[in-house]
């Protein structure tokens, strides 16, 4: 879910040639994050360090780009600390389905 009102607010603040940028960018590290994460499932237990980096950095984007649904995951599973493999391919699922919302965003202009 994204919530248009911080989008907006951004929008605002640094114009709309940036803002369109700025949603790629945002597109491309969001993805690269995915597949850190998947990558990560295989020795959940080894990973959790890493895990919890990038949701720490997730938390922090999301939140500045207005992917409220994906940055309440995020940060949830990030103040916990241990994130199990049932979690984490929910994390996952829900990066995939805030990737297409910002991507149909980025179509429509």
């Amino acid at each position: 879910m994204i919530n248009h009102t911080k989008l907006h607010k951004l929008r605002n603040d640094v114009g709309e040639d940036i803002i369109n940028e700025l949603i790629k960018h945002f597109i491309n590290e969001v993805s690269q994050q995915l597949i850190q994460l998947q990558s990560y499932t295989v020795d959940i237990d080894y990973n959790q360090k890493q895990i919890n980096d990038v949701l720490h950095i997730l938390k922090n984007t999301t939140s500045l780009y207005g992917a409220d649904s994906l940055f309440y995951i995020t940060n949830a599973n990030y103040e916990k600390g241990v994130v199990s493999e049932a979690e984490l391919l929910e994390i996952c699922k829900e990066i995939s389905c805030s990737l297409e919302s910002f991507e149909m965003l980025v179509q429509r202009g």
